[in-house]
């Protein structure tokens, strides 16, 4: 992994590596818009979730959009439409495409895009290719 002073990193993310409070500190920080586009997330009520963030952002005035395939092939589609359904409930804004397979974050705070779902396992064991920016990091410079 390459880690710059600026506030970004890219490269390969090893297994073991934790890449979750880099995803969190996006949605987090974020003071106006966030918006996540991907094809695989952990369940709101994980630990690991970025959805309970996202509501808790939206809460504060953040506008929220959620971008994803409307269903997932095999076990994981009634943990998926069960986010699905949690985000509207919550009034995040959910656009739902077929063809999506990207995997990106983007807020006012810094982005992140690259093979990482937005799952536990992405985030913590596989090994992924990942590039952030913490643009709050780098106007600090």
């Amino acid at each position: 992994m390459i880690t710059r002073t600026n506030g970004s990193k890219w490269g390969i993310k090893d297994s073991g590596v934790d890449f979750t409070p880099e995803i969190h500190s996006i949605i987090d920080n974020a003071t106006t818009f966030i918006v996540v586009c991907g094809y695989n997330f952990s369940p709101y009520n994980h630990r690991t979730s970025i959805i309970p963030r996202l509501i808790a952002q939206k809460k504060t005035g953040v506008d929220v959009l959620f971008i994803a395939p409307p269903t997932l092939w095999g076990f994981g589609n009634t943990r998926h439409t069960g986010n699905i359904q949690h985000l509207v409930n919550n009034n995040i804004g959910v656009i739902l495409n077929s063809n999506n397979h990207s995997k990106w974050l983007l807020s006012d705070f810094g982005y992140y895009y690259g093979s990482l779902n937005f799952t536990a396992s992405s985030m913590t064991t596989k090994v992924e290719v990942v590039s952030f920016c913490d643009t709050l990091h780098r106007s600090r410079r």
